[in-house]
């Protein structure tokens, strides 16, 4: 092979990747497939060893759109018919594109995306870390000793034709946060946590800079993971004092920060520390991040409901319950989409280069896409995708997000069968929905609301025709007969139950009012809290529903 570039060629053998578990190697992979096709994707793109082991539904996928360049370069190389001829092609055509940053990502991706679609079930990245001659990044030259699977060749020439794009410019933000961008997307945490506390020396005046790298501390699988440094990465930007052109990103981060208290039980550490009002996990069912690495850039996020209305910066809250973060015409991002109860159906989510006033040293805008379904939940799914955005005004499709729910939801004849078939009597019990009194077959009674109940007619229509005072996403407990339990606290009205002097260590609640969950931890939750799962199931508790 043609002699490489005379000064530094980069490698990621520094990265302790031999003790990334087979997840994280499938996560790196994943990602990864021919450019031609839209890959399906329905599982985490990383776990970790707490009790958060993702559950996936077959039925609900998170559909990827592979970015495929049409470029003179790009055709020859998926021309060739092995790798050392594609990797000649490619130092052959960098003589021609040796400035080009485009020109190593594309490249680079064709060869992770070879590396995905072969079939190999041992992962290159443990040959790799063979490879030494230590670097700024932690990243590594690459000794010319090919490894025996195609796989693992496809996998080490694309992590240094991807790393070559540094020498272009080693203290490029832009490049940085690109090179970054896309060791994330591989599951290369290591490699990308080295680049991205370079660029909080580099732009300690940006808050993206210690955002991107609080968000990837905590994605982390480290066992000597900091989180008092993560903790603090985040308040230093939700409390800072930011540049106008950034204003709002700390809505977003406070929404991550929430989690992260959440996820690791960081309650009592951090409720001393921040204003109470704002410590509040929100849970949602879809919720996509947008950033980009271009400062003077507007990139736009557009989702398509299913319903057919689009969420973006001219519509920003949609009827089913879709909202909008502010529209940032300058900086980074992050925009943000949420949706608290997604309705069934496809989402698609789409993105624009509006414009952008920056000239860049990539030519092009890199942006990362976090794709969450289940969010801040025990069932979490997630996909991130990197893309270029070389045009203004071009609308780029990024995936598709199924909720198919058909196996979880009964037809309507089947719920009219039931309800036929089941004709308890409820006495003086009134359908909160459409005031039926008594009500007739299964009750359903509200866990979190005092006296609200509804018919099954009512629960199987979605709650619709829900009073405008009750949330529809309260749970509801199906009783099938009144008088089997009558002194059930279930049935009656539990605001009475008051924990004098007790606070839920998790919504901070004072005093508890209903029933009361002691973990043998020593903290304390309300029902409310119990019932959305933020404190691991693995610890026992004590159901206490009489006041000590």
């Amino acid at each position: 092979m043609q002699h490489e570039i005379a000064s530094l060629t980069y490698d990621i053998s520094s990265i302790p990747l031999h003790v990334i578990c087979e997840n994280d190697v499938t996560s790196r992979s994943k990602h990864s497939a021919s450019p031609d096709c839209i890959l399906d994707r329905s599982h985490d793109s990383n776990r970790s060893g707490h009790d958060r082991r993702l559950i996936t539904d077959i039925n609900q996928t998170i559909t990827l759109q592979k970015w495929d360049p049409q470029t003179p370069y790009m055709k020859k190389i998926k021309a060739s018919r092995n790798i050392e001829t594609a990797y000649q092609i490619y130092l052959n055509e960098r003589q021609s594109y040796l400035k080009s940053p485009s020109f190593y990502f594309d490249v680079a991706s064709y060869f992770f995306s070879r590396a995905c679609s072969s079939v190999s079930k041992q992962s290159s990245i443990d040959r790799f870390n063979q490879h030494h001659a230590l670097s700024m990044f932690g990243i590594h030259s690459f000794s010319n000793e090919t490894c025996s699977s195609d796989v693992n060749n496809y996998e080490s020439f694309g992590l240094r034709i991807l790393t070559n794009v540094l020498e272009l410019d080693l203290e490029s933000p832009q490049l940085l946060r690109a090179v970054a961008y896309k060791l994330v997307e591989l599951g290369l945490l290591t490699a990308a946590e080295n680049i991205f506390r370079f660029i909080t020396t580099l732009r300690p005046d940006e808050p993206q800079s210690f955002r991107d790298l609080a968000l990837l501390l905590q994605e982390s699988n480290a066992p000597d993971r900091n989180m008092t440094e993560i903790s603090d990465l985040f308040k230093k930007v939700i409390c800072g004092e930011w540049d106008h052109c950034y204003a709002e990103i700390e809505v977003t981060t406070l929404h991550e920060f929430n989690w992260f208290i959440f996820e690791f039980n960081q309650q009592k550490q951090i409720s001393n520390l921040l204003d109470h009002r704002l410590v509040r996990h929100l849970p949602v069912d879809l919720r996509i991040v947008l950033v980009w690495d271009t400062n003077d850039t507007d990139v736009d996020l557009h989702i398509i409901e299913p319903t057919g209305e689009e969420c973006y910066y001219g519509n920003k809250n949609t009827a089913i319950g879709g909202m909008l973060s502010r529209d940032f015409t300058t900086g980074y991002g992050p925009e943000e989409y949420l949706l608290r109860k997604a309705a069934k159906g496809t989402y698609i989510v789409r993105t624009q280069c509006y414009a952008n006033h920056e000239q860049s040293l990539t030519g092009a805008t890199t942006i990362m896409v976090h794709i969450y379904k289940y969010y801040g939940q025990s069932n979490q799914q997630k996909e991130i995708v990197t893309l270029r955005l070389n045009s203004n005004q071009k609308m780029n499709d990024v995936c598709k997000v199924d909720f198919n729910d058909d196996r979880k939801l009964k037809s309507q004849n089947q719920v009219k069968n039931d309800q036929n078939s089941n004709m308890k009597i409820h006495q003086q019990v009134t359908c909160d929905g459409c005031s039926m009194l008594p009500i007739i077959g299964d009750r359903y009674t509200c866990l979190f609301c005092s006296n609200i109940d509804f018919c099954q007619s009512c629960h199987s229509a979605s709650r619709t025709n829900h009073g405008t005072n009750h949330h529809y996403n309260h749970p509801l407990l199906c009783i099938k007969d009144s008088s089997t339990y009558p002194k059930s606290l279930y049935l009656h009205s539990r605001n009475k139950i008051m924990h004098k002097d007790i606070q839920c260590d998790s919504c901070f609640m004072k005093p508890i009012v209903g029933i009361r969950y002691k973990c043998i931890c020593g903290i304390s939750l309300c029902e409310k809290c119990e019932f959305v799962g933020l404190h691991t199931k693995n610890h026992h508790r004590a159901k206490i529903v009489e006041p000590e």
